[in-house]
């Protein structure tokens, strides 16, 4: 569970810097990037699910857990 929080603070930090980067200069790949971010949160959630039977509000206990890594 530690290693899909890593991932999940990983994925957050690199899309967070991302579009911080980009800023409002650029709404279509700012708008790609989000997409981007969502399909990997999604893909690390079904996952979780799959593996660990894993519900959606364990799966958002997980997620907050991660930020304070």
């Amino acid at each position: 569970m530690t290693a899909y929080a890593l991932l999940l603070r990983q994925y957050t930090d690199e899309f967070q810097t991302a579009a911080w980067e980009i800023g409002y200069t650029n709404p279509g790949k700012l708008n790609t990037l989000e997409n981007e971010y969502e399909r990997k949160v999604n893909r690390i959630k079904e996952r979780l699910h799959k593996n660990y039977g894993m519900d959606q509000n364990t799966f958002l206990a997980l997620k907050e857990q991660a930020m304070t890594l």
